[in-house]
């Protein structure tokens, strides 16, 4: 895999590059089990019109939010959505709702 955690600046452990990625590049895909109930490391998905959440259990689970992030979710694969250097910390938007 491309990233790896590692300590963050942002929040306890994050999410980090191991190599450069280019944009549109898929960084890799959630993994997990289903779960009803939001905690620490759930990802919420809309999968054909209805929600799903995941508990994940793959390092991409310590991917931190930030406003200006360097990726996106679709569904439970993560992208690039610009240009990501070596060693940089792997951000996403986690949405309005999170606090």
């Amino acid at each position: 895999m491309k990233v790896e955690a590692g300590k963050s600046h942002i929040h306890g452990t994050g999410l980090f590059s191991r190599e450069a990625i280019k944009k549109g590049e898929l960084i890799g895909q959630f993994e997990g089990r289903a779960t009803k109930e939001n905690d620490i490391h759930v990802l919420w998905y809309e999968e054909k019109g209805n929600w799903r959440a995941l508990s994940v259990t793959n390092v991409l689970k310590y991917a931190n939010h930030s406003k200006k992030p360097n990726v996106e979710v679709l569904g439970r694969e993560m992208y690039a959505i610009r240009k990501i250097k070596k060693g940089e910390e792997i951000t996403f938007d986690y949405g309005d709702e999170w606090q």
